[in-house]
């Protein structure tokens, strides 16, 4: 019994069981089918968004390929309109700077045309004034000795059409015309016809100098800087020497206190190291104002034990205004001399210039001195002057023998009256250009009557070379001889000189000399700029007249609105100067920098000697700043230099005969 009731439960479970199992199902089926609907759904919007996906990877992909096609076109483009706008630029500027070049060949023809005939009218006017004068004369003496209806004969050689010329010209001349010269003319134009003499052609001076502004005083104040090119050029002595000795004082602009200052040998210390020179620095007492002090930079060159090999071009003028004994045969005696100091490792060429240019003697070793000197010997003056054509041939023929390492020089020969061919204008743009292939230029001046030193001093600085007046054969005997390696071998070019003074000892300054000289400061560290250059024992001397701080009575007034400069705090120094050079091959400049104290020292015989020319040069320039300075005094200082050689015996006895001649 109780087996059948255990058996009853579990059935009945066993339905329940199934029953809730079949009811569970079919609860359950509905969510399956909702289930697998939405599985079936996303499985549909992944496949959607993976489609989507790759169409705009595809579309990104070609919008990228097109942007960068389009960057890349914008860049052609640029390219192209920078190109051609470039273009435009240079045939802009090339145009501009043929337009400008072509004004100003045609401004320079037209005044080398005015100069031209401005010489000749200058010529007929000094003539005919001369013939007035004459007629003058002769028309008072007629007066005198002919009745006074008898009609009054004039032997005058002026000419109707002179006449005209110079009414044409007056208003270009000072030159008059007296009533006597206007009768005869007008005589003239009537049929009477005058008996004519012949007079002789009086003597006339077209001597060219540039006016020189003589450097003033500046407050430190206002500047405390002062920046210049070395010079070591001479010939302003030599041509002072030249008129003093033909009894004539010198015109004020023909002194260049510089020049006059570096003739001289003043034996400074040459460098003891590798230095291609060494730097001397003195401060002194000033000789002609004991309220001021001088300073005085010296530097000294080093000397060449072995001349590298030359390639040098004499460029002679052998034009008619050569003609006189002190042109052409001097200037043939003195390349004599410099070709008997040239070896067998040297060459010369000999170039000559007159209406136009030729080569004399090719390229020639210096120890065929035969040839060399039959060459020169057989030169003759006559001719129109075609300086420009020559110069072009000489560095022409100074580029085809170039010698690399060697010295590579024209040294032009002339009286420097150039009349025809290149104006003066395009010549020293020319030199200045040829001056970067390292062939430099000698300057040899000769003659009076016609000397253009204010050309060749500009063609000398622009060129970056040396230059001498030979007023007689000693002189060329020094430049040829005793100073031959400087004139011909350079151990620094472009050196530039700058010098800092201190506003708490120093008022103000002034440089002497070097009016044609000064540099703007920013020049001072442009390696671009050119400068003075230095040959192998070379001088150069420059003075500053310096008015200490405490001096009472300053030359130069403070500016009135300017702030006050920070006090220095150096103050035991007076000053600082630089230089810069660069090597003889180099581009880049070096820098030397020496402070200088504010102290006097004993003043060194070479310094009193110094100041002794200086002060002959301020006299001969009547400088306002001369003070009290007589010939007097500076032949005192010359002699208690006590310094002995033949150059400043020289010097005193030509400071003896300017004081004759002042008189």
């Amino acid at each position: 019994m109780k087996k059948c009731k255990i058996n009853t439960f579990g059935l009945v479970m066993c339905m329940l069981i199934c029953a809730c199992t079949n009811e569970v199902h079919q609860q359950k089926q509905p969510f399956a089918k909702k289930e697998q609907k939405l599985t079936q759904q996303v499985d549909k919007l992944k496949k959607q968004l993976q489609q989507n996906t790759t169409q705009f990877a595809k579309e990104k992909q070609k919008l990228t390929e097109q942007v960068n096609q389009l960057n890349k076109q914008l860049q052609e483009k640029n390219t192209q309109f920078a190109k051609e706008k470039q273009k435009l630029t240079e045939q802009l500027v090339q145009q501009q700077t043929q337009k400008t070049e072509s004004r100003i060949k045609e401004l320079e023809n037209k005044i080398e045309l005015w100069r031209t005939k401005s010489k000749k009218f200058v010529k007929l006017a000094v003539k005919y004034r001369k013939q007035y004068q004459k007629l003058k004369s002769q028309y008072k003496h007629q007066k005198n000795n002919t009745p006074r209806n008898a009609s009054v004969r004039s032997n005058s050689s002026l000419t109707a059409e002179d006449y005209s010329m110079l009414r044409s010209n007056s208003s270009r001349s000072e030159v008059n015309l007296s009533p006597v010269v206007q009768r005869n003319v007008g005589n003239q134009r009537r049929g009477i016809v005058n008996r004519q003499r012949e007079f002789s052609k009086p003597p006339y001076n077209t001597e060219r100098y540039d006016f020189i502004n003589e450097n003033k005083f500046i407050h430190v104040a206002d500047d405390p800087r002062s920046t210049l090119s070395v010079d070591v050029d001479t010939a302003s002595y030599t041509n002072i020497r030249r008129f003093i000795n033909q009894n004539q004082m010198p015109p004020k602009d023909a002194v260049r206190i510089e020049e006059m200052i570096n003739y001289f040998n003043y034996h400074y210390l040459p460098p003891q190291n590798d230095q291609p020179f060494a730097t001397a620095i003195e401060v002194g007492r000033c000789l002609w104002n004991e309220k001021h002090r001088l300073v005085r930079i010296a530097i000294k060159g080093k000397e060449v034990k072995n001349r590298p090999p030359s390639n040098l071009v004499f460029l002679i003028d052998v034009s008619g205004s050569m003609s006189s004994h002190k042109k052409l045969p001097l200037l043939v005696k003195s390349l004599e001399y410099l070709t008997n100091n040239l070896n067998q490792n040297d060459k010369v060429a000999i170039v000559v210039y007159a209406g136009a240019a030729g080569l004399v003697l090719p390229p020639t070793m210096g120890n065929n001195k035969y040839e060399i000197t039959s060459a020169l010997r057989s030169l003759k003056a006559g001719g129109s002057t075609n300086g420009g054509q020559g110069i072009e041939l000489a560095y022409k023929m100074a580029e085809q023998n170039f010698i690399d390492g060697g010295i590579n020089r024209v040294v032009l020969a002339t009286d420097g009256d150039f009349n025809v061919g290149i104006v003066h204008g395009t010549l020293i743009r020319y030199v200045k250009e040829k001056a970067k292939s390292n062939i430099y230029l000698s300057v040899l001046g000769f003659g009076r009557g016609n000397y253009q030193d204010s050309f060749l001093e500009k063609l000398t600085n622009e060129a970056n070379g040396n230059y001498f007046y030979i007023d007689n054969f000693n002189e060329a005997k020094k430049v040829f001889g005793k100073q031959l390696a400087g004139t011909l071998v350079t151990i620094a070019k472009d050196v530039k000189i700058q010098v800092e003074f201190n506003p708490q000892n120093v008022s103000s300054y002034r440089l002497i000399g070097y009016e044609n000289r000064i540099l703007s400061h920013q020049d001072f560290n442009n390696d671009k700029k050119d400068a003075g250059d230095i040959g192998a024992g070379h001088s150069f001397t420059a003075f500053y007249e310096v008015v200490p701080k405490n001096d009472a009575q300053p030359l130069v007034d403070p500016l009135k609105y300017q702030k006050k400069k920070t006090t220095s705090v150096y103050t035991n120094e007076l000053m600082t100067v630089k230089l810069r050079y660069k090597e003889p091959q180099g581009t880049t400049s070096k820098l030397i920098s020496k402070p200088v104290e504010n102290k006097l020292e004993k003043l060194s015989n070479s310094f009193i000697f110094a100041s002794a020319v200086t002060s002959f040069g301020m006299l001969l320039r009547d400088s306002k700043y001369k003070a009290k300075m007589t010939y007097d005094f500076v032949l005192e200082l010359a002699e208690s230099s006590d310094i002995d050689d033949q150059e400043k015996r020289e010097f005193i006895q030509l400071v003896k005969k300017a004081k004759q001649i002042s008189r």
